[in-house]
Formats: C-alpha cells, sequence, structure tokens
C-alpha cells in the first residue's frame, strides 16, 4: 500500500481472498513504512509498501528478521515487495531514507 502523508495509517479487514480472507494495515511515520498482514488462508502472499521517489532502502525486515526485498518503480514511488513467510501474521518494516 501508499500511505498519503496527511493520514499517517490505512487499514481494511476481511479482505477476500480465495477461499478465506486477510486484514492488512499499512502506516507510515518519518522514515520508517509498516505494513502487517494477518491472514486465515492459505497462499502465497507477497508483502509490500510504497515509498515516495528518492528514497533510499535502508532495510526490510519481516517479522522482526533481515529479508530479501524486491524493489520496483511505479506510477506512485518506490514499491519495495517481500515474500511473506509461513505463519498468519507477518509484519514488515522499511527504513527508507529521502535522499
Amino acid at each position: 500500500p501508499q500511505v498519503p502523508p496527511q493520514y499517517g495509517r490505512l487499514a481494511g479487514e476481511r479482505i477476500r481472498l480465495g477461499e478465506g480472507s486477510i486484514d492488512v494495515s499499512a502506516s507510515a511515520s518519518g522514515d520508517t513504512y509498516r505494513t502487517t498482514v494477518v491472514r486465515d488462508v492459505s497462499a502465497k502472499l507477497l508483502i509490500g509498501h510504497t515509498v515516495p521517489y528518492g528514497s533510499r532502502i535502508g532495510s526490510a525486515m519481516l517479522n522482526g528478521e533481515p529479508v530479501d526485498h524486491i524493489v520496483r518503480r511505479t506510477n506512485r514511488g518506490l514499491e519495495v515487495l517481500v515474500k511473506a513467510s509461513a505463519g498468519a501474521r507477518q509484519a514488515l518494516v522499511i527504513h527508507a531514507e529521502r535522499q
């Protein structure tokens, strides 16, 4: 997700996905971007967050552990994606510095 600066946090609950659903929340504060997914469905997921153009990705942590990530340019900014690990709750934290 991309969190508009005026909001700081967005969330959606019971978003249908296959035979189940997911809850997603995203927040941005300073140079820290968080995305949390809680799922009750068995599915492969990519979790991510869109950060502003001109940012340098310092780190990506999934459930408190460093994780490899993919960065894609989009019309909204830089999309940072990681493969979700097994488990119902996934928490992604990205630190990005504006250049």
